[in-house]
């Protein structure tokens, strides 16, 4: 027994006036459909945008610069300062040193020691000297931080006797350094000397 044929359909060919009638409806069905809404550049590429972050304007880049300029004048006049601070305590430091080092020569070699600072004015630095006996000099001399000199009105010669106190002072010593180029602001610094003891202090 054989299986029934499939039934094929005939081929309807329309006629090409019917076509191109039926191509323009479909055209024109396209372009009355309404079209989805065009969205704003900012929403396509996403709202935190980097490419679309708004830039600086000039006034706030000059008020910036303007910031910047007077942090950098602060900071220039603070490290000015602290470089001065630190020739100061150098100084000070290193005429203590001398003193003590006077004092000690005197006690240990029973010997009357002199201390005697003055200053280099062309050099505009002061400088002292240790001499034992009051003739020959011990060791270098004892120079200053540049721009650091010795109060002139302030003693310029300590005598350290072999028990360790100054036998040329009736009160303490205070032997005051000062800032050459700022001495009319009163920026100094004292070194106290002890009659009875020979010890020293300083007092900024």
């Amino acid at each position: 027994m054989t299986s029934p044929s499939p039934m094929i359909l005939p081929k309807i060919i329309l006629p090409k006036s019917l076509s191109i009638i039926f191509t323009r409806r479909r055209r024109a069905a396209k372009s009355l459909s309404p079209s989805p809404p065009s969205l704003p550049l900012h929403a396509l590429h996403g709202k935190n945008s980097p490419s679309l972050s708004p830039a600086f304007t000039t006034i706030e880049l000059l008020c910036v610069m303007a910031i910047a300029m007077i942090l950098l004048g602060i900071a220039l006049a603070s490290s000015m300062d602290w470089g001065r601070g630190i020739g100061m305590r150098t100084s000070s430091t290193n005429t203590r040193s001398s003193l003590d080092t006077a004092r000690q020569w005197a006690i240990t070699h029973r010997i009357s020691t002199d201390w005697i600072c003055t200053n280099d004015y062309p050099e505009e630095r002061g400088y002292a000297v240790i001499l034992p006996g009051g003739t020959e000099r011990l060791g270098n001399t004892n120079y200053l931080s540049k721009g650091i000199i010795f109060d002139t009105n302030s003693i310029g010669k300590i005598t350290f006797t072999p028990d360790g106190s100054c036998d040329n002072a009736a009160n303490n010593i205070n032997i005051v350094l000062l800032e050459n180029e700022r001495r009319d602001l009163g920026i100094h610094t004292t070194i106290t000397v002890y009659r009875t003891t020979g010890y020293t202090s300083i007092r900024e």
